[in-house]
């Protein structure tokens, strides 16, 4: 390859594509030394992992042999001149064998080889033998060989289990600005445990790493990296004159970009150095499709694919795009990745066939806790084979029963089985207002210009007072509102202390709208007129839609008096504890004494209508639903 070239590490003399040497019959050969060294690679992406070959010859290189186990290859140096973040080689020994998998090399790196050869015993009485001749190149088809298995799986490494893995899923986008970049949603195997990385914007100051401003003509470099949380944590480097600024020394967990930010903070320079992964399989337009990097496995071969790879399918037909043994793409054996239906010069269908291996029988420490793992037989991954792909279904139940819901015993943690509630009427509450059709008064109310007129509240105009009925407001609670308005002149508009919902017309007839409540305490809802409104309310029903179950929810319907956790809102206050009463409606449960068993890392899915499934996870121990706060976040939308 002509980015890469072997070196003697004592005279710097350049050896070609290959080093070479000579070794006597019979004996073990001194340990011969050997630069590996990449002069420039893309911008990016680098060169993929590969692979150190070795060959030997017995007749002066007329014939070689590359099957032979006799070399034995360390590394004894690195070389990193430019501190680039994505060369991860270290010193080693790799043992002993023909083919030796290095990290992906990368511009301006290199490595010290130290290779060994200790030939075979040869049966003979001593007849002369001639000189050894060896080779070594660079093979960059990205598999390895690991052992023949009989009826060994075949499929995608998931990396879920497995401490030893850190890869990117899904790749997030980046876009530059000024005085910062912008990551876009991102999906990564973190120590083995799926994480979202944090999208949105990465501020990138005038200060360099140690917070001296830039000065016209000036940069810093800065390295983004996602940490364990899922956060984006900057490292920056010193400040220098522009084009000359060098990243920063160290850095943490898993990098994610690379930018230089000038004097000004104009943002023109970056790289993106998070790829996706997992072999995942896109339609890229017309009858062309690419398939991402990762790790899949096949009986005697592990493939890793380092790079995106693409290729064209036939029109008017079906056909599945496999990974071959050594990783390679193609349309006719391998692993199966997605099965894709051509028509009229376009993809018109596809189904992905990824089948995700979990990590083996035993048990397996993850931040702190174990993750038992059985065999196959015993736990079936069935949400991983669909498109969203993540989750555990079907596990057998734990050891941990809580009266809110079954649970599963998923790292010494409760886990929820997928919940989804569906009410067959539209859910009502108990109104918050006891005088909400003005019979005989206005009880509860007050306002000035209102009075209670034939079983209504009449508004005379003249007045902006709001009609009000004072209540202990909890903030983030979300309210229904429900009035029957009637009139000539002017609007009125609902009110849950500050927030406002829409203003309703004069003879509107019956209206519901629904406000969050942005504060709380002892507040107030209410109605506030314009000076103009010449009219009255009939008929108000407010409901404190305690955490936030929508009406006619998607999914699973419930017996009455069972009891379930549900997170059925972005906002982490919108969830709580609520009972099925026969035959309805919902109400929340006074009664949280059983809520102890609700730890951190319960989590649950919830379809809200016909649209997307999210999947949810609590963050804190709940030891009563009544009183400690519920912090759900999402772990990912399905």
């Amino acid at each position: 390859m002509a980015d890469s070239e072997f070196v003697d590490p004592i005279t710097g003399l350049a050896l070609g594509a290959h080093a070479y040497g000579i070794i006597p019959a019979g004996t073990v050969s001194a340990a011969f030394a050997a630069r590996l060294r990449h002069k420039w690679g893309q911008s990016g992406s680098g060169i993929p992992a590969n692979a150190l070959c070795l060959r030997l010859s017995e007749d002066g290189g007329a014939t070689w042999r590359t099957d032979l186990r006799q070399f034995t290859v360390a590394i004894t140096a690195v070389v990193n001149t430019t501190n680039d973040p994505l060369y991860t080689e270290t010193v080693r020994s790799l043992g002993k064998g023909y083919r030796f998998r290095l990290a992906p090399l990368r511009a301006g790196c290199a490595v010290d080889l130290a290779i060994t050869f200790t030939p075979d015993l040869r049966p003979g009485g001593g007849a002369s033998q001639t000189d050894y001749r060896w080779e070594m190149g660079l093979d960059f088809e990205q598999w390895e060989e690991i052992a023949l298995i009989p009826d060994a799986p075949s499929g995608i490494l998931a990396g879920l289990g497995d401490v030893t893995v850190t890869e990117w899923v899904t790749a997030p986008t980046l876009t530059n600005g000024t005085d910062k970049v912008t990551l876009g949603d991102g999906l990564l195997v973190y120590r083995g445990v799926y994480l979202n990385s944090a999208a949105g914007d990465v501020a990138l100051d005038q200060n360099d790493d140690d917070s001296v401003a830039l000065v016209a003509g000036e940069e810093y470099v800065a390295v983004g990296a996602v940490y364990s949380d899922g956060s984006i944590i900057v490292m920056k480097g010193p400040k220098a004159a522009a084009g000359s600024a060098v990243q920063p020394v160290s850095y943490t967990d898993v990098p994610v970009f690379v930018a230089r930010v000038p004097y000004g903070g104009v943002i023109v320079t970056s790289t993106l150095l998070a790829v996706s992964g997992r072999c995942a399989v896109t339609d890229t337009g017309g009858l062309t499709y690419s398939v991402q990097p990762g790790r899949a496995v096949s009986p005697g071969m592990l493939a890793t694919p380092a790079t995106v790879q693409t290729g064209t399918l036939p029109d008017e037909s079906t056909s599945i795009v496999y990974l071959s043994p050594s990783g390679v793409a193609n349309l006719t054996a391998g692993v199966p990745l997605k099965q894709f239906t051509t028509s009229g010069g376009d993809i018109t269908g596809e189904v992905d066939l990824r089948l995700m291996l979990f990590s083996g029988n035993g048990d397996v420490n993850m931040g702190g806790h174990t993750l038992s793992v059985g065999y196959l037989s015993e736990m079936v991954l069935s949400s991983w084979l669909n498109a969203g792909g993540y989750g555990i279904n079907n596990l057998p139940p734990g050891d941990y029963p809580d009266h809110a819901a079954s649970v599963l015993n998923v790292l010494r943690q409760p886990l929820k089985t997928p919940a989804r509630l569906v009410a067959l009427a539209p859910v009502t509450f108990p109104s918050v207002v006891t005088n909400g059709d003005f019979t005989t008064d206005l009880t509860g109310w007050v306002g000035t210009n209102w009075a209670q007129s034939a079983g209504t509240a009449l508004h005379t105009a003249g007045s902006t007072d709001a009609l009000a009925y004072a209540r202990t407001v909890v903030d983030a609670t979300r309210h229904r509102i429900t009035v029957t308005v009637t009139g000539v002149a002017g609007t009125v508009t609902p009110m849950v202390g500050a927030d406002a919902g829409t203003p309703i017309a004069a003879g509107a007839g019956a209206v519901t709208q629904e406000i969050l409540s942005t504060a709380g305490g002892a507040l107030a809802v209410s109605f506030a007129p314009t000076t103009d409104f010449d009219g009255a309310l009939d008929n108000v029903l407010i409901e404190e839609l305690y955490r936030g179950i929508p009406d006619n929810v998607g999914g699973q319907v419930v017996a009455a008096d069972d009891v379930l956790l549900l997170a059925a809102e972005t906002v982490g206050t919108d969830d709580g504890k609520f009972t099925v009463v026969t035959p309805g409606p919902w109400t929340r449960t006074t009664d949280c004494a059983d809520a102890a068993g609700l730890y951190a890392g319960v989590e649950v899915y919830v379809r809200a209508g016909t649209g997307g499934r999210t999947k949810y996870i609590q963050t804190a121990d709940i030891t009563d639903l009544a009183t400690d706060p519920q912090v759900w976040e999402v772990l990912a939308a399905l």
